[in-house]
């Protein structure tokens, strides 16, 4: 598997983003480096990267372990009318999209994960700052150590072959912008709920205070929200909560 990305090689594959392409050898995430471009009021949309990611962090704080030599870390960030909640449910689409064309039969799952199976293999956090959005991406390239907190998967793992880090970077941004180019998220709805995670299945989902609910796992509302079928209602849950099947 290759190592590095190249900023030379990027800018050949990327040439529209021009000076919004960064490229840090090291960093704590790409996410803050994000928002630093954004307080420095550098040009958008921004694509930014890194070799060696050291702090990087997922939804609710939890952290996201980063291996420069097995995993792809980058923050989008750009002005986009869409919800939070939406653009990471995006995000996500986009990153199984691409998972497709390398022979992987990724899932998103709501809100912001794309698994294959029962296993992680993407994350993504967004975080809205000074009136633009930056949508933090962290993939899983080659096959991860045993001792990971929660169940990990990666494309090797699914026998997926990169030839270049900088051309799969370049499929995620295109596929990022043709979704994102529509006019509203719900025309990406159909396509999605054929690959989103424990669709129509019965679900547990644990809210802030945890507070459950249980039911079946019926649609996506108009805010980004999972809607869930109780046995007396239905009930839209937002992107703070955590879901599981129901065992």
């Amino acid at each position: 598997m290759p190592q590095g990305l190249h900023l030379f090689q990027l800018q050949k594959l990327l040439p529209d983003l021009g000076e919004g392409l960064v490229l840090r050898e090291r960093c704590g995430s790409t996410n803050d480096e994000a928002k630093d471009w954004l307080r420095a009021k550098e040009r958008l949309p921004a694509l930014i990267l890194t070799n060696h990611q050291e702090a990087g962090r997922g939804r609710r704080g939890h952290q996201w372990l980063s291996d420069p030599e097995l995993s792809l870390t980058m923050s989008l960030v750009e002005k986009n009318e869409w919800k939070s909640s939406w653009l990471a449910i995006a995000a996500g689409y986009a990153v199984m999209k691409v998972m497709h064309t390398y022979g992987v039969k990724a899932q998103v799952k709501w809100p912001n994960d794309v698994w294959v199976g029962s296993a992680k293999l993407a994350g993504v956090l967004v975080e809205d700052v000074n009136g633009a959005s930056i949508i933090g991406i962290g993939l899983n390239l080659g096959k991860l150590p045993v001792n990971q907190p929660f169940e990990a998967t990666s494309m090797e793992e699914h026998g997926a072959r990169i030839d270049s880090r900088e051309h799969l970077i370049t499929d995620i941004y295109l596929e990022w912008k043709r979704v994102t180019s529509r006019a509203h998220p719900h025309q990406i709805v159909e396509d999605l709920w054929a690959h989103l995670l424990w669709a129509d299945q019965e679900v547990l989902v644990t809210r802030d205070g945890d507070t459950r609910v249980e039911g079946f796992f019926k649609g996506l509302s108009a805010e980004g929200a999972a809607v869930v079928q109780t046995k007396t209602e239905l009930v839209q849950v937002t992107d703070v909560s955590r879901m599981r099947l129901k065992s």
